[in-house]
């Protein structure tokens, strides 16, 4: 092994932290890295026809599969963002938070409040990730559809195929995350209930 060899040098490889936030927003994936996996789907394609399976044949089995996981990662993220709308309309719901007149925003239980928002940051973290699984397994199945249609492959960016519903479940995420982290300061550093009643 010589020192510098770039089939051997691992110091150019990226850190454990700096690889989960690349794996969390693909926008900052590099080039190399969307190579690679575009080589990994053109080998699968090859070794495939060597079973004697047409392009054909392969071609409509990744089309048809990229559709499912479009429509199933549709359904399930309109699942999810009911289940996390839901969560942030219960401070509201439970009179937890209140407008009232002459003021802006007022949590009447904190400890409620900031309980709430930390359960609704966990689920949109969670939606995100699962979300963002399936919309790899979708991008992947469409690369592996074009190959197998002997097509220049594109390299996927951030959202892919089916990316107009993605963009809307990932601005829904969006919204609701900072939606539950302004609930989790209000409740951390509002102003105390108890001490605006009168004596």
């Amino acid at each position: 092994m010589t020192v510098g060899d770039p089939a051997t040098d691992k110091s150019k490889e990226p850190g454990a932290i700096t690889a989960f936030f690349r794996r969390m927003i693909p926008f900052l994936e590099s080039e190399k890295e969307l190579e690679k996996e575009l080589m990994s789907s053109k080998k699968l394609v090859d070794s495939l026809t060597k079973f004697q399976v047409s392009r054909f044949e392969l071609w409509k089995y990744f089309e048809a599969r990229a559709d499912q996981i479009g429509d199933r990662l549709w359904t399930i993220g309109v699942w999810l963002m009911t289940i996390i709308g839901a969560t942030l309309a219960l401070p509201f719901a439970a009179k937890f938070v209140t407008f009232p007149e002459g003021g802006l925003v007022r949590v009447t239980a904190p400890l409620p409040v900031a309980f709430i928002s930390g359960v609704g940051v966990v689920l949109v973290v969670y939606s995100y990730i699962a979300l963002l699984d399936m919309q790899a397994h979708v991008s992947r199945n469409w690369e592996r559809s074009r190959i197998a249609r002997e097509l220049e492959p594109e390299l996927r960016r951030f959202g892919g195929r089916k990316r107009d519903g993605w963009w809307v479940l990932v601005f829904f995420c969006c919204a609701a995350f900072a939606a539950f982290v302004a609930l989790f300061i209000l409740a951390c550093v509002g102003p105390d209930p108890a001490a605006e009643r009168p004596l």
